[in-house]
């Protein structure tokens, strides 16, 4: 068994993206090439599927769900924002909303992204950014507890800077 590539075609180490340099929102192709350099343990029919982009059961739903990504930098105002922590463009959903025009904005893009598939793909990747938002703008980690203060402070940073928006 090989050890996959950890770097992306740019050389820059998969894992070790810092929220100061970031990798801000990704088009689908980094999508597909990240599944073909970290393929995920899928079996269809009784057999592994090698590469997920390419096999018949997978490939249309990966095309898909590449499109949703390509589809924020074809409407970057509506879909994307500013990132916090550095100057990179991240997905709005990554938002913690402030004011309710921040809010709208979030819903506006939600829409737009869900209109695409008329809202019949379950759990775009949106979802779990919108949960991991809803845990970094709540106040429910306690500001005396050190570690958790400090995995509150972090949670944007984190996701929103990654390459998984």
């Amino acid at each position: 068994m090989t050890t996959p590539v950890r770097t992306q075609p740019d050389g820059q180490d998969l894992f070790k993206i810092s929220p100061e340099t970031g990798a801000g929102a990704r088009q689908g192709s980094h999508v597909l090439e990240r599944l073909r350099m970290f393929p995920p343990s899928l079996w269809y029919a009784g057999k592994p599927i090698e590469d997920a982009t390419a096999h018949p059961a997978t490939r249309n739903g990966l095309q898909s769900l590449a499109a949703l990504y390509d589809l924020q930098w074809t409407q970057p105002d509506t879909l994307l924002f500013d990132s916090p922590t550095n100057s990179l463009k991240v997905s709005r959903t990554f938002m913690i909303p402030r004011t309710v025009e921040e809010l709208r904005s979030i819903g506006r893009a939600l829409k737009v992204r869900a209109d695409t598939n008329f809202g019949m793909m379950g759990r775009m990747p949106d979802y779990l950014n919108r949960t991991m938002m809803g845990y970094a703008g709540r106040r429910f980690f306690p500001r005396s507890t050190r570690i958790l203060g400090i995995m509150r402070a972090g949670i944007l940073s984190m996701c929103a800077s990654t390459t998984w928006s």
